[in-house]
């Protein structure tokens, strides 16, 4: 079952407009959210990006956050998934028109889906999932901070970097890191932890403010800045953050090792301090 626009249906019956602005220019906006065990890890902070996206493309929200909540464990019910992982796909549209212009009608009615995914969450500490990342110029659009539809960049991107037997590439402009196709980069040096700004050319993954809320936590130094291309190879350890795996250790870098060519030992530490605080922040958004 899924949910468009005020229905729940079951998938096949679920139509989109030919006329729908998705369709027609790539123009909606989206978030992916974990849930475990019927939980939303960090819904407050996947709404807040969610308005920010919605509003820089002048939407107005369609619904608050305790409405987005109640929606989201409704969709849940319908799939008999309240105690079990998904991933929740949440679109927002502009709607549709039967006029195609690039001129932006703004008396339209937004088209709305949700529907759920099976996820296994990462399991680093009996099976560790490694990476193998090559760099890329950043060939994208400018305003990369909204999560938007349209991601032919990225996917040309990532189909680039599968033709050089990689995972996945991490992206540079201007000789800076930005971030991967899908997720964002941390590396790290002498045991400090360093990730790009979140400025408009990256999107501020949930898992990277996770991340950097976790590492202020237990006083480990983390650092908010530019990243040069050449510290890449220069790093003890790159990691790869988002919502869906979470914290991944990068072990190879346009062929060679980073580090050890293995996991590093912050990244060992560090992710069984990540499952602690992501059981902590799921017990405490839903102590009631």
């Amino acid at each position: 079952m899924v949910y468009l626009n005020g229905q729940f249906k079951p998938a096949k019956e679920a139509t989109l407009s030919i006329y729908d602005r998705s369709v027609l220019f790539g123009e909606g906006v989206y978030e992916v959210v974990p849930i475990y065990n019927g939980k939303p890890l960090a819904l407050d902070l996947h709404y807040q990006r969610l308005v920010i996206s919605l509003k820089t493309i002048f939407i107005q929200p369609v619904f608050d956050l305790k409405t987005w909540h109640e929606l989201i464990l409704q969709l849940l019910q319908h799939n008999d998934y309240q105690h079990k992982n998904c991933l929740l796909y949440t679109q927002i549209t502009r709607g549709s028109t039967f006029s195609r212009s690039h001129k932006i009608p703004h008396d339209l009615q937004p088209t709305v889906i949700l529907f759920i995914q099976p996820f296994v969450p990462p399991d680093p500490l009996q099976n560790v999932i490694c990476f193998k990342v090559v760099t890329l110029a950043d060939k994208r659009w400018q305003r990369c901070f909204i999560k938007a539809t349209s991601l032919l960049g990225n996917i040309l991107s990532i189909e680039e970097a599968k033709a050089q037997q990689a995972d996945d590439a991490i992206l540079i402009r201007n000789g800076l890191v930005t971030e991967s196709n899908i997720s964002n980069v941390f590396i790290v040096k002498n045991n400090i932890i360093s990730t790009p700004i979140a400025n408009e050319l990256i999107l501020n993954g949930i898992a990277r403010q996770l991340t950097i809320a976790l590492a202020h936590q237990q006083q480990i130094t983390c650092h908010e800045r530019d990243i040069k291309e050449n510290e890449l190879y220069e790093a003890d350890e790159i990691w790869l953050t988002s919502s869906s795996k979470e914290i991944a250790p990068a072990i190879e870098l346009n062929n060679q090792p980073v580090g050890t060519g293995r996991p590093g030992p912050l990244w060992c530490k560090f992710i069984k301090l990540f499952e602690v605080y992501k059981n902590q922040l799921l017990a405490k958004s839903y102590a009631n």
